[in-house]
């Protein structure tokens, strides 16, 4: 250090020294976070515990039947809570307080989990509703968990894997389906229990549990809801065959198919004692629309696809229930819309400018959005089927993909991150940040402003 040192240089050496050691702690912490598995566990509890915190907003702030589909889920949760039952009663189930035939054909593993915690704990589903609630909450919770879980293993730091997890509650759907009866909220802890088995299976070593942790989500997932079940068996399939030699490896080894073959055998158990016992897999009292009589006329098939994107482009920052609330307003939707954007202009653009920075795409990435697209294109065959047959265009719901935004904004991000991801994460994290705090504020005060209006 020179001898004669003027006020401002000894200001900036001390800021200098400051950033410095501001760097070098949050290096610490990074590094004691990603290298001990206590604090790889205590991180993610930290990111489930605030999703937790979210979705409780919601738990006691809306009022039962507000949200989507809510008596149909509880209706099951009764029948298995204070019937007896340890599935549903998809043979004579009628709805809570309608009386109408229940119209849910979703497999039970959800409402046999709540239904059988109601039926120890003594919960009554009308009364204690709240208190399934909160079992939903913390099935997402759990699931938030592994995200956090897989964010770390896919290589990202603290504080990449903290914004790119942590923002899947400014999708405003999410945190309010977590505070509300649906079997959405098990299939999203299928998925990231499915992808932390997939992404822990390391070829050089034995991978046992990972092969069971991938098992287990997988057969969840196919005994909670048929979606999911569609994402996963296809998620594994375009994995196994884009592994090639190591895909065929897998398929011999005992760890591997020991669990997948007691995944199968419970899975195809169920189906098929759906099947002789109801004379369908996705057996249900009744059916939306049975009465409606084939539509004069209907949107063409490009049309059709057309008006598909764009309602549920409109509907994403919308919360969608019988009691709909709309707290992204003004520039915070455009926000959303922006923060929604990085995600695809690193895919396409930042690929593209920087491609030998980033290398090519992991057969997990891959694989990921073959399964995305294959679900995608089921969703669009289904609702094409019932407009053509009903004239309604019903079932264009985004929070049927509610259990992928995690995976969307890591599989986006994940791999090399060169100056132009950087800077493109800098904005999805201010914007993430805007909208996860404001979010429950803005709702809070939609819902007040409803009632007022009463």
């Amino acid at each position: 250090m020179p001898a004669a040192l003027q006020p401002h240089d000894r200001l900036l050496t001390g800021a200098s020294a400051a950033q410095a050691i501001d760097r070098m702690t949050m290096d610490h912490l990074s590094q004691a976070i990603s290298d001990s598995r206590l604090g790889r566990l205590g991180f993610a509890f930290v990111l489930a515990l605030m999703f937790y915190s979210c979705a409780h907003v919601y738990i006691y702030g809306t009022r039962l039947n507000e949200p989507p589909e809510e008596l149909p889920h509880l209706t099951y949760l009764q029948e298995i809570a204070n019937e007896g039952r340890t599935i549903p009663d998809y043979r004579a189930s009628k709805i809570i307080r309608d009386g109408r035939g229940n119209y849910m054909g979703h497999p039970p593993l959800y409402y046999s989990i709540g239904g059988l915690v109601g039926r120890a704990l003594d919960w009554d589903a009308e009364r204690d509703y709240r208190k399934f609630r909160e079992i939903s909450a913390l099935m997402v919770s759990m699931g938030v968990l592994f995200w956090a879980l897989i964010a770390l293993r896919l290589g990202f730091p603290p504080l990449w894997a903290a914004v790119l997890v942590g923002a899947s509650a400014a999708v405003p759907m999410l945190p309010y389906l977590a505070g509300s009866i649906n079997n959405d909220s098990l299939a999203y802890l299928a998925v990231a229990v499915f992808v932390y088995g997939l992404v822990m299976i390391d070829p050089s070593r034995p991978s046992r549990l990972a092969y069971a942790i991938a098992c287990t989500g997988m057969a969840v997932g196919l005994l909670t809801k048929g979606t999911v079940g569609l994402f996963l068996a296809a998620f594994a399939c375009a994995w196994l065959l884009l592994e090639g030699a190591r895909g065929r490896n897998h398929l011999k080894k005992p760890a591997f198919f020991v669990p997948a073959g007691v995944a199968i055998a419970l899975v195809a158990s169920y189906y098929l004692y759906a099947l002789f016992a109801y004379g369908s897999f996705f057996p249900k009292t009744a059916a939306l629309y049975a009465n409606r009589p084939p539509p004069e006329s209907h949107y063409d098939f490009a049309h059709f696809v057309w008006r598909f994107v764009v309602i549920i482009v409109k509907r994403l920052p919308v919360i969608l229930a019988h009691k709909s609330l709309e707290p992204l307003k003004d520039s915070f939707k455009y926000i959303f819309y922006l923060m929604l954007l990085m995600p695809v202009l690193n895919v396409v653009v930042a690929r593209l400018i920087a491609r030998k920075a980033f290398g090519p795409l992991t057969s997990t990435q891959l694989a990921f959005g073959l399964a995305l697209l294959i679900t995608v294109l089921a969703h669009l065959a289904y609702t094409w089927q019932a407009h053509v047959s009903h004239g309604a265009m019903a079932g264009l719901q985004p929070r049927y993909y509610s259990f992928l935004v995690p995976a969307v904004f890591l599989f986006a991000f994940a791999g090399a991150r060169p100056h132009l991801t950087r800077a493109l994460f800098f904005v999805f994290a201010c914007c993430a940040v805007i909208l996860v705090t404001s979010i429950p504020n803005l709702a809070t005060r939609e819902h007040i402003q409803r009632y007022e209006r009463r």
